[in-house]
């Protein structure tokens, strides 16, 4: 039985990492932000007793104290992935700053996997269209 933390669990990439886990052996993080507007996203999951949510942000670490190893942290959290927030060059480097300084914190709980996903992340600002 493993530990995977899951920032941005409400996301529809979170919404489906939780549905291929939950029936696992595994121990499930989900980082939520209070009053999420998605929070319906991953509601049904609550019924399993090995998924645990965990309301707040990315500084929130403490709630992960406990664990002594974490099998795996998928990073989903993400401020400014719509609209003008996408080229929002100082929302997009807080967001960035703030996964780094999560992954930091917990770097005392023997990390075994660090799974990053997103094409903001990877692409970053462009002028020109990307395509996948």
């Amino acid at each position: 039985m493993g530990n995977i933390i899951i920032t941005g669990a409400t996301s529809f990439i979170g919404k489906q990492i939780i549905e291929r886990l939950i029936k696992t052996d595994n121990e499930i993080y989900g980082l939520v932000r209070e009053g999420s507007s998605n929070f319906k996203n991953i509601e049904e999951y609550l019924k399993f007793n090995n998924f645990h949510i965990v309301y707040g942000d990315m500084s929130k670490t403490e709630d992960f104290d406990k664990l002594d190893t974490i099998d795996a942290i998928f990073l989903l959290a993400w401020k400014g992935t719509r609209g003008s927030a996408r080229i929002d060059k100082i929302s997009q480097r807080e967001s960035y700053l703030s996964t780094v300084d999560f992954v930091k914190q917990l770097s005392k709980c023997n990390i075994k996997n660090i799974i990053g996903i997103g094409s903001q992340a990877e692409y970053g600002i462009c002028d020109e269209e990307k395509r996948e």
